[in-house]
């Protein structure tokens, strides 16, 4: 039985290849989660290679709150209070699929969220609309390289023209929630990405949720999931020894 569960848990990426443009994004994202200004002589991140040794200059730095009040309530009522009423009049509860009951896409949520109560949503896909005009842009892309080896100027400007509506279109998409997400799945979502304004409203922030929102993100850019990381995991591969 011990070997069966051994088996079914993920395998600890030992290199995650996140480095140059990549890595200073993800270190981005990282600063604004949790409102720190990573400076190489102040925290001494430049000899930063593993998710430990970041974790570490992390946590010794960024304040996680001393607040009683919990973090999960505080952005699930936030939440609500954005959506509005729901039909019937009844109150949206954790296992609500958001895309049922919400009025608001989620671009036009992420507004009236961040104006009453400061607090930010991103991580959704694409709506219809994006994908649609999306997909028309590269077929009008296509059609550009076609005229262009054809030599008609006529046809090259219509395809130059067309591309530039559809991304223009596609731009003001509203985004959408994935069919099977909940009003849980996108407070967790809200809190590993408000740490520090959740902070800064009262509340207090366990090392568990902070390590995971670390993780999530630096696991956005490696292409792994966040269970894959672990405090060994190094950004990128250490260079081959010289001979």
């Amino acid at each position: 039985m011990t070997d069966d569960t051994q088996q079914e848990q993920p395998k600890i990426a030992a290199v995650l290849d996140v480095e140059g443009d990549d890595l200073q994004d993800a270190i981005a994202e990282v600063e604004e989660i949790f409102g720190l200004q990573l400076d190489d002589s102040a925290y001494g991140t430049s000899g930063v290679e593993t998710i430990g040794e970041l974790e570490d200059v992390i946590f010794a730095h960024a304040d996680l709150g001393s607040g009683a009040r919990c973090p999960s309530a505080m952005a699930f009522f936030r939440l609500r209070r954005a959506i509005g009423p729901v039909k019937g009049g009844r109150k949206l509860r954790p296992s609500d699929r958001i895309a049922d009951h919400s009025r608001y896409a989620p671009i036009p949520l992420a507004a009236r969220l961040k104006e009453q109560s400061d607090l930010r949503l991103s991580g959704f896909g694409p709506g219809r609309q994006g994908r649609i005009f999306g997909r028309l842009a590269i077929v009008a892309f296509f059609l550009l390289l076609a005229a262009v080896t054809a030599e008609s100027l006529i046809f090259s400007l219509g395809a130059l023209l067309l591309i530039i509506s559809a991304v223009a279109i596609a731009f003001r998409d509203p985004g959408a929630f994935r069919e099977d997400e909940t009003m849980r799945d996108v407070t967790r979502d809200l809190v590993e990405r408000n740490i520090h304004r959740l902070v800064r409203q009262g509340a207090k922030i366990d090392k568990r949720t902070a390590q995971r929102a670390l993780r999530r993100r630096i696991a956005a850019y490696g292409f792994v999931h966040v269970d894959e990381i672990g405090r060994e995991s190094r950004f990128f591969a250490e260079p081959e020894a010289k001979a």
